[in-house]
């Protein structure tokens, strides 16, 4: 009885707090939308918006029917990192992303900052949708770094960003061997050594490292990558126009951004056939998959642990 008691007083005690900052979100959104529109308006209601796996990501409509998009951040530099991207992306893609109406830094708990972006209607995407993005991300990808951070290509990008939950360092690079090797995998092992990665897994790793060059070129076209293109971060809106959202962007060879892509599968066929007949694919890039595929396994692992590990060691074992 008494165990009973404790139970049920810890499970109200815990709806409340989950209750209290829920509304202290939908305070803090609401606020956010207030403060960069700069004039009076009212709160019609504040939902919450599914797909949000590092922030809260909230609905608010006001009366007069318009409706916004606002992420809630308790780390201020990955919402900073999130508009960089965005901003990048609308200047630099060919591909539709939700404009950036601003961001609203300093505030208190249970979120630090607000991203407020455009609301863009969701439909399914047919066929054709899935051709448009296939064909506008190719398009994408021959935007070359020389022409937008340039004057000569390099990997990498101005600034960090973060890919997930995990900060993801960019500093420039001239060779994209050595870039990958320690901005992207070298970047993640040493974070799986910390979070507890067996010995064969991180050897392993280093010898594949520096043997980075028996299959990665050493300095194609760096090229714009949305950086975390799984399947739900890309969307179409009302009108079947491809939109991508969420992006950890930087510029690198552009079959890293395919890796993710097919790693966790939702990419229908229409959009690997528009892809590869706007962008065809050169000779062993389907090996270089795997170990782009194994930047994000590991970043998985060290977000989520469990079986990435052993994913992360069936693609070793193919190239160390």
């Amino acid at each position: 009885m008494v165990v009973d008691r404790c139970i049920r007083r810890i499970r109200n005690e815990y709806h409340f707090a989950v209750k209290a900052e829920r509304r202290a979100v939908v305070s803090g959104a609401f606020n956010a939308v207030h403060q960069l529109l700069n004039e009076s308006v009212q709160l019609s209601r504040c939902s919450s918006l599914s797909g949000g796996c590092t922030n809260e990501v909230s609905v608010v409509e006001l009366c007069d029917g318009r409706r916004f998009v606002v992420k809630a951040y308790q780390d201020g530099d990955a919402a900073v990192a999130e508009r960089v991207g965005l901003e990048h992306l609308a200047k630099y893609s060919p591909l539709r992303t939700p404009e950036v109406t601003g961001l609203v830094a300093g505030g208190q708990e249970p979120a630090h900052s607000y991203l407020v972006l455009e609301y863009i209607e969701a439909a399914a995407g047919g066929q054709t949708s899935w051709r448009k993005l296939g064909e506008m991300l190719a398009l994408q990808h021959q935007v070359p770094a020389s022409a937008t951070v340039g004057p000569v290509n390099r990997f990498g990008f101005p600034s960090d960003n973060f890919i997930g939950a995990t900060r993801q360092p960019n500093s420039w690079s001239f060779s994209w061997v050595d870039f990958f090797g320690k901005h992207r995998l070298g970047f993640q092992f040493q974070l799986a050594k910390q979070n507890g990665a067996d010995t064969e897994l991180l050897q392993r790793g280093a010898a594949l490292i520096e043997r980075l060059d028996r299959w990665l070129p050493a300095s194609p076209a760096a090229a714009l990558v949305h950086g975390d293109l799984w399947s739900g971060n890309v969307m179409f809106a009302s009108d079947g126009a491809p939109v991508q959202i969420d992006p950890a962007i930087y510029y690198a060879h552009h079959e890293t951004d395919l890796a993710l892509a097919s790693l966790f599968g939702g990419f229908d066929r229409a959009f690997w056939d528009a892809y590869h007949a706007t962008f065809p694919p050169t000779a062993g890039w389907q090996e270089r998959l795997e170990i782009y595929k194994l930047y994000h396994v590991v970043n998985h692992f060290n977000l989520f642990g469990g079986s990435y590990a052993l994913q992360a060691m069936n693609i070793l074992r193919r190239f160390a």
